[in-house]
């Protein structure tokens, strides 16, 4: 058998057993209280734990997933003032390249989470805002600016 075949198998074991100890985990919080004042989490927020080598994704995850990096955030939190244009965004962002501010609110716009409006304009001006779904966010930002400030 080659190196790279065996690797391979030690990979794949190491994988299951990972696997296998995120199933247990999982169950082990399921015996706990739920009513207890210091759970914040329970597995009753994951989808299943299926058979198949991936971990579930859980609802944080895909809330994660949708908003993405830490320009995001910041991004949102200076378009609930209102609709803003891309150099206002930069400016007010302060240390952001044009770079990761453009990827930043492509794939906020991709998840629906920020709406683009151009206008036919020379040169073209292109103003941001936030979507009903982007709009839904705003109390989970409110939230992480008050633990912020109470902890950071």
């Amino acid at each position: 058998m080659s190196g790279r075949t065996v690797t391979g198998m030690r990979a794949a074991h190491a994988v299951t057993d990972a696997h296998t100890e995120a199933r247990e985990e999982v169950a082990d919080r399921s015996a706990v209280d739920t009513h207890s004042p210091m759970l914040l989490y329970s597995a009753a927020d994951d989808e299943a734990v299926s058979d198949d080598v991936s971990v579930p994704e859980c609802s944080i995850e895909k809330a994660l997933a949708i908003i993405g990096g830490k320009w995001s955030f910041l991004i949102l939190r200076e378009l609930y003032h209102g609709p803003q244009r891309f150099n206002e965004l930069r400016r007010q962002l302060g240390a952001v390249s044009p770079k990761s501010l453009t990827d930043a609110l492509r794939h906020l716009e991709e998840h629906g989470v920020v709406s683009r409006r151009a206008f036919a304009t020379v040169p073209v001006t292109v103003e941001y805002s936030v979507t009903e779904k982007g709009a839904a966010f705003h109390g989970v930002l409110k939230e992480m600016k008050k633990w912020g400030a109470l902890w950071g």
